[in-house]
C-alpha cells in the first residue's frame, strides 16, 4: 500500500512540472512581453520610481533610464532569457510531464524562480560584463563613457 502511495504521489509531483519544451515555449513569451512598448514603459515606469530616489542625482538617473533602458533590455532580455538556458538553470529540462498544458501555480512559480536567477550575483555581474563590451556599449556613441 505504501508503495502505491509513494508511486502515486511521484507521478503528480512529475506531471506538475512543465516539460522543457512547454518552459522554452513559456520563456519566449516571457520576453516577447517583456519587449512590448508598454512593458517597457511599465519598467522605465518601475526604474524611474523605485530606484532612481535612492540615487545620489535622481534626475539624472530618470535621464539616463529614459535614454537607455529600452535598448538595453533589447540587448539583455533575449541573451540572458534564452528559455534553452533558462529551462537547464530551471531544471525543467530533464523531467518529463505528463501534462499537455501547466496550471497558473506553475506559471508563477516559473516566473518567480526566473527572477531568482536574474538577481543571482554571478548573473548579475555577468549581464553588466555583456552590457560593458558588445551587448551594448561597443555599439554607442561613446562607449568610454557608457562604461
Amino acid at each position: 500500500m505504501k508503495t502505491i502511495i509513494a508511486l502515486t504521489a511521484l507521478l503528480a509531483a512529475a506531471s506538475a512540472a512543465p516539460s522543457c519544451d512547454e518552459c522554452k515555449q513559456g520563456v519566449g513569451k516571457l520576453v516577447d512581453n517583456l519587449l512590448l512598448d508598454e512593458s517597457l514603459d511599465l519598467q522605465l515606469l518601475l526604474l524611474n520610481n523605485l530606484l532612481c530616489p535612492m540615487t545620489e542625482d535622481p534626475a539624472g538617473c530618470v535621464t539616463g533610464f529614459n535614454n537607455q533602458w529600452k535598448a538595453v533590455a533589447r540587448a539583455v532580455y533575449p541573451v540572458f532569457l534564452d528559455g534553452a538556458k533558462v529551462c537547464v538553470d530551471l531544471g525543467a529540462c530533464g523531467a518529463k510531464s505528463f501534462l499537455s498544458e501547466e496550471t497558473c501555480d506553475d506559471c508563477t512559480a516559473g516566473v518567480n524562480a526566473i527572477a531568482g536567477l536574474a538577481v543571482m550575483r554571478e548573473n548579475v555581474l555577468e549581464v553588466i560584463e555583456y552590457l560593458k563590451g558588445d551587448g551594448y556599449c561597443a555599439g554607442s556613441a561613446d562607449p568610454a563613457y557608457c562604461q
